[in-house]
């Protein structure tokens, strides 16, 4: 079998994964399919069987025949976790830019290309990320919980811009045409310039799945450095990016610990900003709620426990708001 020989580009991708052995191999075979190769493809892998280990094993002489290093890490279970996965993938990556890629996102033929491409126009570009095209939300889906969550300084989805709001919530854009400027970067696709990573890590505070760890990092990137950039050319399917997941009672607290600790770690603590964050958290409440409105007893019933659940993590956050202001964060 001939192999087109293909330009290479001075980057690294850096996949975390956990137990999604079957997503993994699209996600692989969408970078080989790209019109560019990277210089090392890096997997870091958390998950609880080898299947993952066995795929690479397979993959290994395929992805080096097209000059591509691999490079694979099973980590100990002490040291499961996203933030602690994208960091060991800096530590072994040796490539000018750093592409964090979700193991279960499918890139177009030209991503690696354009993302690329938005380096080489300015020197003081410093981070790209391309965008989600199976995203259906439009300006008017929704539209009353758009505004009721926008009324409550909560994620909601805008017109052109992804800005970090006083409540440590996100925008999310819509309808992004050619490159726009952001204050935050999404987890499943966002690169940077190794120069960044000099001084600065993702929290490894931040447990499991890292909830917000990508506002985190990307917002203290973007206060810091400046210059990161989105680009409608750069396309990719997210594969898990709007699948519902029944949440348990520890996952409720993990995100409700993490909101109120990052919010706490990244906005100046001013009164105005204070009252946001905390009108936010009555927001949030309210919209789960309205969710107990259905004519189902199964839903209503659980959705009832979810509410309960909210209720019983936003209070063990305020009683704990002052280990919370210092970093302290306990999951239990």
């Amino acid at each position: 079998m001939n192999i087109v020989k293909k330009s290479m580009i001075d980057m690294s991708i850096i996949i975390s994964t956990y137990n999604r052995s079957e997503n993994i191999k699209q996600t692989i075979s969408s970078i080989l399919n790209q019109k560019v190769n990277p210089l090392e493809i890096i997997i870091i892998d958390d998950s609880t069987n080898n299947l993952i280990k066995q795929y690479i094993n397979k993959l290994k002489k395929k992805i080096e025949n097209r000059n591509i290093i691999l490079k694979y890490f099973k980590k100990p279970l002490k040291d499961r976790g996203l933030t602690k996965s994208r960091n060991l993938g800096i530590k072994k990556s040796s490539g000018n830019i750093l592409l964090f890629l979700d193991d279960d996102i499918i890139l177009f033929p030209n991503y690696l290309e354009e993302i690329m491409h938005i380096y080489s126009q300015k020197e003081n570009i410093n981070g790209v990320q391309g965008i989600i095209i199976n995203n259906t939300v439009s300006e008017n889906s929704n539209i009353i919980i758009q505004q009721i969550r926008k009324c409550f300084y909560l994620t909601h989805w805008q017109s052109q811009s992804m800005k970090v709001l006083p409540s440590f919530e996100g925008t999310y854009p819509i309808n992004i045409r050619g490159q726009i400027e952001t204050q935050w970067f999404t987890g499943c696709n966002q690169s940077y310039k190794r120069k960044i990573f000099q001084n600065e890590i993702f929290d490894e505070k931040l447990i499991g799945y890292g909830y917000k760890e990508d506002l985190d990092f990307s917002y203290r990137i973007s206060k810091k450095f400046g210059n990161l950039i989105i680009t409608s050319k750069a396309k990719l399917i997210h594969r898990g990016t709007f699948v519902k997941k029944e949440f348990t009672y520890n996952d409720i607290l993990l995100e409700t610990i993490n909101s109120h600790y990052l919010f706490y770690k990244n906005i100046p603590k001013i009164r105005r900003n204070l009252i946001i964050f905390y009108w936010s958290i009555i927001g949030k409440i309210f919209l789960s709620s309205l969710s107990l409105i259905s004519l189902n007893k199964t839903t209503i019933k659980r959705n009832f426990i979810k509410f309960i659940n909210k209720l019983k993590s936003e209070y063990i956050c305020f009683k704990r708001r002052k280990k919370l202001e210092n970093g302290l964060l306990d999951y239990k």
